[in-house]
């Protein structure tokens, strides 16, 4: 019975960790950006699959690897604080 106990225990604390790590990257605004960037992604590929034109489908999946591959590689340089108007 104490094993059981240890582990409920162990289980408890791993899933408050997780919870406190989540709400912590809900907070940041990369993780919004991240996750409605994946969502319109997986949006569009999914009507390009249902149009049935493979051709159109393979090259969108190049195009959004090109530029997903390029957004990673000036992911540190990226500034995402903006304000009510943008400054030129």
């Amino acid at each position: 019975m104490e094993c059981a106990f240890h582990f409920l225990n162990v289980f408890y604390n791993f899933m408050k960790a997780i919870h406190l790590s989540l709400v912590k990257r809900l907070k940041n605004a990369k993780f919004w950006l991240l996750g409605i960037v994946v969502v319109l992604i997986t949006i569009h590929l999914n009507v390009t699959w249902k149009s049935d034109n493979s051709n159109l489908w393979g090259i969108s999946v190049i195009f959004l690897s090109t530029v997903c591959y390029l957004i990673w590689e000036k992911r540190n340089k990226l500034n995402l604080e903006s304000e009510c108007f943008p400054a030129f």
